[in-house]
C-alpha cells in the first residue's frame, strides 16, 4: 500500500514535470513566432525604401 503512495506521488510529479514542459515548448514558439514576425515586418520596411 505504501509502495502505491510513492507511485502516485512520482507520477503526479512526472505530470507537472511534462506539463511545464509542453507550456515552455509552447511559450518558446509563442516567442519564435512573435520573432519571426518581427524580422518579416522589418524586411517589408527594408523592401519598401528600395
Amino acid at each position: 500500500m505504501r509502495k502505491l503512495g510513492k507511485l502516485r506521488k512520482l507520477r503526479k510529479k512526472n505530470h507537472n514535470f511534462s506539463e511545464s514542459l509542453v507550456v515552455s515548448i509552447y511559450s518558446f514558439c509563442e516567442s519564435a513566432q512573435t520573432l519571426y514576425m518581427g524580422v518579416d515586418k522589418m524586411r517589408d520596411r527594408l523592401t519598401c525604401h528600395q
